[in-house]
This record gives structure tokens, C-alpha cells and sequence, in this order.
């Protein structure tokens, strides 16, 4: 948002400004909610689920990238190839 206003004087139609940074937050949300769900093993995204881990990992200063390596560790090989494949294509893509 601060972005926008520091651009906004530069612009005289702010419609643009604020579509695009609509969609930004939209595409961002989504990706998260996709890569949070795919750490989980989830199908799906549950926004109940990631709010309680995350309180649950901040209350107990759990360090997220262990948690998560640790995690990933515990699935049986044959699930591991998939998500590292998975972590390296979305490592690429740029938003």
C-alpha cells in the first residue's frame, strides 16, 4: 500500500494502480495458500489448520524451516521425490 501512494501522485488515473495491486494480493494469497498446503500434504488448503500450526509454531518459537525440513523427512522416500520435484519448479517460477 505504501508503494501505491508514493506512485500515486505520478499517475493521474489511480484505477490501474489499485487493479493491479488487487491482483497482486490475490495471486500472492493463493500461492501461499498452495505452498502451505503442499508442506502440509494437504489437498487442499485449510485456513483453520495453517492459522492453529502457525500460532502453535510462534508460541513455542519452533524454527519454521526445521519444522518443516524435519517434516518432510518423516514421509517415506517414494513421497519425497514428488515434493522436492515440486519445490524446485516452484523455486523457479517468479510471481
Amino acid at each position: 500500500m505504501q508503494l501505491a501512494n508514493a506512485i500515486l501522485p505520478l499517475v493521474e488515473d489511480s484505477k490501474p494502480l489499485e487493479d493491479a495491486l488487487t491482483a497482486y494480493v490475490t495471486r500472492y494469497e493463493a500461492g501461499w495458500q498452495k505452498t502451505m498446503a503442499a508442506k502440509l500434504g494437504l489437498r487442499a488448503y485449510d485456513k483453520d489448520l495453517v492459522d492453529r500450526l502457525l500460532t502453535l509454531l510462534r508460541v513455542s518459537e519452533t524454527d519454521m524451516t526445521l519444522f518443516f525440513f524435519v517434516r518432510w523427512l518423516a514421509l517415506p522416500r517414494i513421497l519425497r521425490s514428488p515434493l522436492l520435484h515440486w519445490r524446485t519448479v516452484t523455486t523457479r517460477r517468479s510471481f
